[in-house]
C-alpha cells in the first residue's frame, strides 16, 4: 500500500468520526494541540499526524488506533466492522436500548433453534 492511499484511509476514517462526532474540527485541532489548517490537511489525506497527535484524536473521540488506521472501505456498508464503529459512539443509555432491541429480535421464532 503507498503512503497515498494510507493517507486516504486515514482521512476517510477522521472525516467520519468528525461527521457523527458533536465536536468540530476546531475543537479537535484545540484538544490535539495542532492548527486548524493541520487538521484539514490530514482530513483531505495531503499529510498524516505523528502517532501522538493520533493517540490524542482517539481520546477525543473515544476509539482505539485501528478505528483510524484500518481501511473500511472494502466493507460492505452494513458490515460487522461497520457496525462495531457506530456502537463504539453510543452512550451507556443508547447501548442498553440497543441491547433491548436485540433481545427482542433474537426472541422471534426464525431465530430460534429447532
Amino acid at each position: 500500500m503507498s503512503q497515498q492511499d494510507f493517507n486516504q484511509i486515514f482521512a476517510a476514517n477522521l472525516n467520519y468520526y468528525l461527521s457523527v462526532s458533536p465536536h468540530t474540527r476546531t475543537e479537535l485541532a484545540e484538544y490535539v494541540g495542532v492548527s486548524t489548517a493541520s487538521i484539514s490537511n490530514w482530513c483531505k489525506g495531503i499529510k498524516l499526524p505523528r502517532m501522538d497527535k493520533v493517540d490524542k484524536m482517539c481520546d477525543f473521540f473515544g476509539i482505539t488506533r485501528a478505528k483510524l488506521l484500518h481501511d473500511y472501505s472494502e466493507s460492505a456498508p452494513t458490515s460487522s466492522a461497520d457496525i462495531h464503529r457506530k456502537i463504539d459512539l453510543l452512550d451507556e443509555q443508547d447501548l442498553d436500548d440497543l441491547n433491548d432491541y436485540i433481545n427482542l429480535k433474537l426472541s422471534k421464532d426464525k431465530y430460534k433453534k429447532k
